[in-house]
């Protein structure tokens, strides 16, 4: 029987999934183009591959989200680990949003992508809330 929030599930975790491989896709072409720019400095080349390190982990976070989301949409024993991951997911856009550009280009950007996360949340939720109907009812 498929659940009520499993469509959404399915398509916020196909939008999680294309969306982390085309950040890492994204990072990759960026760091291939060699601008002529060098690092002076120990601190600033520090930071930048901290950077690198947390872009990857997050595009790998939302990737594995993604993919949890797509496989358990219909599980019935899976919708709170997705609950969970669907929060970090918005966590994560929340301090992209807080640690970004405030042109309003960005923020806009920002609020789009901001909807993904929501949007595999809510599928997340409405398949615990099924659950739990279904629960009571037994």
């Amino acid at each position: 029987m498929e659940k009520t929030g499993s469509k959404y599930l399915k398509a916020a975790g196909i939008l999680e999934v294309i969306m982390g491989i085309a950040t890492i896709a994204l990072a990759l072409f960026l760091l291939s183009k060699d601008t002529g720019f060098r690092i002076f400095s120990v601190k600033v080349g520090e930071e930048a591959l901290w950077s690198l390190i947390l872009l990857y982990a997050f595009a790998g976070f939302c990737i594995l989200a993604g993919i949890l989301g797509i496989v358990n949409a219909n599980s019935r024993k899976h919708s709170g680990l997705l609950m969970i991951m669907g929060i970090v997911l918005i966590i994560i856009q929340v301090f992209h949003v807080v640690t970004g550009d405030l042109s309003v280009a960005s923020v806009v950007v920002d609020v789009i992508l901001m909807a993904v996360p929501a949007y595999y949340f809510y599928g997340a939720y409405l398949n615990s809330v099924a659950n739990y109907v279904e629960k009571q009812k037994k």
